[in-house]
């Protein structure tokens, strides 16, 4: 049976549903955003402005890009969105296809049917036998510098350096057990190693430079789930595993340089040296780490039902309670976060929570839009758009509601008999007999 996708509108989900952004708001905005561009816009102008068009998150109404996944293996698992130009996001499924999509495109559609934008470039065995993955591609970094060059972690215990124009694997890293994450410091400038990290317990750095493993970070009790380069030192790497440890690294030095404690609250207390006792930042596996933009707090999520923000200058745990951040996964997920550190997006099963960092207010649940339990977020700073991959093998698109005339020719048209919205039939008359 064919799936189709609810209309834009349907997408934020809560008790209330948050007012859509009328044209005074939508002129307010753009009154702000030009202040802001100008230096004259304060803080405590814009942040209600951004709160509410964070609460109007609905789907896209631009086209649904469409993966080639099928089948139970054809799940999307990861999902990451090019740094430079914010256009090309890159997409791997548990059947070992990477798809890359051109953002530009999907935000060009007008919405007024369930179109479906194929991939710009796709990689799979049926295509390049000798280059694609086998099993499952359990992650995807884009190299941050450039968007001619991206990264590939997969079950066939291999890392693999892709040429983006080619769609060719140039490089080919044998790893000693099956890949679940790897990362690359968008804040580099000394190195352009690739985390990588998996099922042997060790984390090892991937230099592209000379086409081998440089480092191997021993320590862990458990498989590595997840990794985050930390953004206010280059050399400075996260990693957390299935025991529920996450430890700091500088890969300058040999051990690991701390563990997060989640029982190290900074007051008072005294740290754990990183070599004694157990410390665990969570009770269960680690299933994301996410640094936040300016470097000066973490991000860390498990299995335990638990999201904890850290402090990066004295790691201690800041005792932010997220309400409702439960992990029903058992694979890792992919956090996001915006641009100016203020909002979190968590995947919990087939939704995507929208949480305040510093206070964990839950400010909404993005609903009606996957079908089975979502992966992995990435956050556009340029469209200001949420992407979302899950593993019903379908991305989709987020956009703030925005409340518009629509002319005759314009009006949505129903799907599958589903009614319009209230928002769609501002235009109507009244002796009109409808659409």
């Amino acid at each position: 049976m064919e799936r189709r996708r609810p209309l834009p509108g349907a997408g934020a989900a809560g008790a209330l549903p948050p007012p859509p952004i009328d044209a005074a708001g939508a002129s307010s905005l753009a009154a702000a955003l030009l202040a802001r561009e100008r230096g004259g816009a304060a803080a405590a102008t814009w942040r209600p402005l951004q709160r509410a068009r964070l609460s109007a998150l609905a789907l896209a109404p631009g086209p649904e890009l469409a993966t080639d996944a099928a089948g139970p293996r054809g799940e999307v698992l990861w999902l990451d969105i090019d740094p430079i130009e914010g256009r090309y996001a890159l997409a791997s499924a548990g059947d070992g296809a990477i798809e890359v999509f051109d953002l530009w495109d999907a935000n060009s559609g007008t919405g007024h049917a369930p179109l479906r934008l194929p991939p710009a470039g796709s990689i799979r065995q049926r295509n390049r036998p000798e280059s694609a993955h086998r099993y499952a591609a359990t992650c995807v970094c884009w190299y941050p510098v450039d968007t001619g060059m991206f990264v590939s972690g997969s079950a066939d215990k291999t890392l693999r350096l892709w040429d983006t124009n080619a769609l060719d694997a140039v490089c080919v890293f044998p790893c000693a057990a099956r890949v679940t994450c790897c990362a690359m410091s968008p804040v580099a400038r000394a190195h352009c190693l690739v985390a990588v990290g998996g099922e042997g317990r060790a984390v090892q750095l991937a230099d592209p430079a000379i086409g081998a493993f440089t480092h191997v970070l021993s320590g862990h009790r458990d498989s590595v789930q997840a990794l985050a380069w930390c953004l206010g030192c280059e050399h400075q790497l996260l990693s957390g595993d299935a025991s529920g440890e996450v430890r700091l690294w500088d890969v300058r030095r040999p051990g690991s340089r701390a563990l997060l404690d989640l029982n190290f609250t900074g007051r008072g207390g005294r740290k754990r040296p990183a070599g004694g006792g157990r410390a665990l930042a969570h009770d269960a596996a680690v299933t994301s780490l996410l640094a936040l933009p300016g470097g000066l707090r973490w991000l860390s999520a498990g299995r335990d039902g638990r999201v904890r923000l850290w402090d990066a200058a004295s790691r201690a745990n800041l005792l932010v309670h997220y309400p409702g951040a439960a992990a029903p996964s058992r694979r890792p997920v992919r956090m996001a976060a915006t641009e100016d550190a203020r909002w979190l997006f968590h995947p919990c099963g087939t939704a995507v929570q929208v949480f305040d960092v510093a206070s964990g207010a839950l400010l909404t649940r993005l609903r009606q839009g996957h079908f089975e339990p979502v992966n992995a977020c990435a956050w556009s700073p340029l469209t200001q758009q949420l992407y979302t991959a899950a593993s019903d093998g379908v991305l989709l698109a987020w956009a703030p509601r925005v409340e518009v005339p629509l002319e005759d020719e314009e009006r949505w048209a129903p799907v599958g008999g589903a009614p319009l919205p209230d928002w769609a039939v501002l235009d109507e008359d009244a002796w009109s007999d409808g659409y």
